[in-house]
């Protein structure tokens, strides 16, 4: 380690009134299932099975942990235990057979599995692994375990989630106003520095966030009226960030989900091939964004109008002669890996004016969240500014940890 970022390190330690761990109530796994292909659902399986709510989860992995907010995939846990007089007690055989028969069924048809894992004494279906359910109720800090740079996003939505893959930060009462303080600043640059010089490495550049770690971070609280304002500037900004990124994570789903997402009950569509000119003659298409194309051209017949042409491969195109609705054709094709011909074909286009309205709305989402993510990186590096300079960093100090992080990280 060069002795220029040692130094900073110390720093930041002398400068740091307070460890993560003097401040929080608890950093803990999730929950370990033993049998995850089993017990943790999809909406689908949900839906077609018609589990009894009360008794799934919704569940979180590694992977769906990001920087500020956690991006929920739709996956459930089914999580057989209730609270009585503040203990949490396993579900007995009668009590899911009459409150949720269709979950039993279901756990039995896994009954053999299920009763193999490791840790199961009392009935085949109880999980190795147990937490309170009061515990993941609570408005929290998480993070990734692993990941190659800090993550820490705020949930107050009861998330579960997997032991091994995300750990749980969970605040001391007297600090709980602080929650968007103490966020901001274990995203900055300045404690993602820090941060790896403490954790090792490990294959591809990632770091283990786990507790022995995280109990380390060197927390600076504002005591001086000075610091006082940079911390409810922080906090400020971070409550920014936070309704951006929810807002741009309902965005994206939207656009994810185009065109579905965008038709009302009132919509009346037509076909793709009533619309255009398909010369196509595979079955199907292998869809790339990259090379699937459009332009416009007059076609040599009277009456010599303009036509849209999408080329899907050599000599494989649909012409339009709406100029609208090839742009909403591309725009589809692109949400695809792959379409059989007769799936092209029967592709719906809504009808105007609805297809008019549907461009336009997909339009201005599209700049939304170009403008969210903008405006949401302007105000991380306010914050970074507020941090360097709560930590007393200096700017030549600040170059060695902002290079380390772009190295190391982003």
């Amino acid at each position: 380690m060069p002795f220029e970022e040692i130094e900073i390190v110390n720093k930041v330690d002398s400068v740091a009134n307070h460890r993560l761990s003097n401040l929080v109530e608890g950093i803990q796994v999730g929950v370990q299932t033993g049998a995850d292909k089993i017990l943790v659902i999809d909406e689908n399986t949900v839906s077609d099975k018609k589990f009894e709510r009360f008794i799934i989860k919704k569940f979180l992995k590694g992977e769906d942990v990001r920087r500020w907010i956690p991006i929920w995939k739709g996956y459930y846990l089914i999580y057989p235990y209730k609270m009585e007089n503040e203990k949490v007690y396993l579900y007995s055989v009668d009590e899911l057979k009459s409150k949720a028969p269709n979950v039993w069924d279901y756990l039995l048809d896994f009954k053999e599995r299920l009763g193999k894992r490791w840790g199961v004494k009392k009935a085949f279906y109880e999980l190795p692994t147990v937490r309170c359910p009061v515990w993941f109720e609570k408005e929290k800090i998480i993070t990734p375990d692993i990941s190659n740079k800090n993550n820490f996003a705020y949930d107050d939505t009861g998330l579960y989630f997997s032991k091994g893959t995300v750990y749980g930060i969970l605040l001391n009462k007297e600090y709980k106003d602080k929650i968007y303080f103490i966020l901001g600043l274990l995203n900055s640059k300045l404690l993602e520095f820090y941060f790896k010089h403490i954790s090792p490495m490990h294959a591809g550049g990632y770091f283990r966030y786990n507790t022995q770690y995280l109990e380390q971070l060197p927390i600076k609280l504002p005591q001086t009226p000075e610091e006082k304002v940079i911390g409810k500037e922080i906090d400020q900004k971070v409550n920014q960030i936070l309704k951006l990124k929810r807002q741009l994570s309902g965005l994206e789903e939207k656009i994810k989900q185009f065109p579905n997402s965008y038709f009302e009950d009132d919509w009346s569509f037509d076909k793709l091939m009533n619309r255009a000119k398909v010369h196509l003659s595979k079955s199907s298409y292998k869809i790339s964004e990259k090379k699937i194309r459009t332009y416009p051209f007059k076609e040599l017949k009277y009456p010599f109008r303009e036509v849209s042409r999408i080329i899907l491969a050599t000599e494989e195109y649909i012409d339009f002669y709406s100029e609208e609705v090839a742009s909403y054709v591309l725009e589809v094709l692109k949400t695809l890996n792959r379409a059989t011909k007769r799936e092209l074909l029967e592709l719906k286009i809504p009808q105007q004016p609805h297809l008019k309205n549907l461009l336009s709305q997909y339009r201005k989402d599209k700049e939304q969240i170009a403008k969210n993510r903008k405006v949401a990186e302007e105000l991380e590096k306010q914050i970074d500014d507020l941090v360097y300079k709560l930590y007393n960093i200096t700017y030549p100090e600040r170059r060695i940890i902002e290079n380390y992080v772009k190295k190391y990280g982003d």
